[in-house]
């Protein structure tokens, strides 16, 4: 494989990677709350894992679909890069009032991935017959 067929792999590489550490960063970093409770001022510090409704499920998510998008741009699967890149766009977007931000980097690198692997192909050279 070419140099510049390595980019978008490599792109959506680190994208999975920043999904995966920006996971376990919400995971386990606290989130300070501060309100007033009888008119006396409250700070309060949960982890994220205390105060999530579903779990870890929306950080899976966001790596099940880095990670598709990886694995297709490995493979040479454009198709699969750019579902991926959409699919995470979404996703930050809709989790843009809670979580949503921190992914807006991967959902970038997903998105240059996709644009590179556009210009200069991505993965795996397939054969051709002939």
């Amino acid at each position: 494989m070419s140099w510049p067929r390595r980019i978008a792999p490599i792109l959506s590489t680190l994208c999975l990677t920043w999904c995966i550490v920006i996971g376990f960063v919400i995971w386990f970093a606290p989130v300070r709350y501060s309100g007033t409770h009888n008119g006396v001022p409250v700070v309060i510090d949960r982890a994220f894992s205390e105060i999530s409704g579903s779990g870890a499920l929306p950080l899976v998510i966001a790596v099940f679909i880095a990670g598709f998008g990886t694995w297709g741009a490995w493979s040479g699967r454009r198709l699969a890069l750019a579902a991926s890149a959409f699919l995470l766009v979404v996703f930050t977007v809709i989790g843009g009032f809670s979580i949503g931000g921190a992914y807006l980097p991967a959902s970038g690198l997903q998105l240059l991935a996709t644009g590179v692997a556009g210009f200069v192909g991505s993965g795996r050279l397939r054969p051709t017959a002939g």
